[in-house]
């Protein structure tokens, strides 16, 4: 499980449906993405960054802990 993104959303006071509307994506990928059954794509997390006004730095980065390994940054 991708505790940091569970943690994240519980910190920000932010619900799944929420968060999965913001990036674009639908509740079920958001799910399987925070519960580490589907890796995020490059555009999913630069719409994360954008939209949360996060830098894509390490910490982003550590929420998502597993982006799929084929992605360049």
């Amino acid at each position: 499980m991708r505790v940091n993104l569970l943690l994240w959303e519980e910190k920000n006071g932010f619900k799944g449906s929420f968060v999965a509307k913001k990036i674009g994506v639908s509740n079920t990928t958001w799910s399987q993405i925070k519960n580490d059954r589907q890796n995020p794509t490059f555009k999913q997390l630069m719409t994360f960054k954008d939209v949360f006004g996060q830098e894509l730095d390490m910490d982003v980065l550590e929420l998502f802990k597993s982006v799929d390994a084929d992605t360049k940054f």
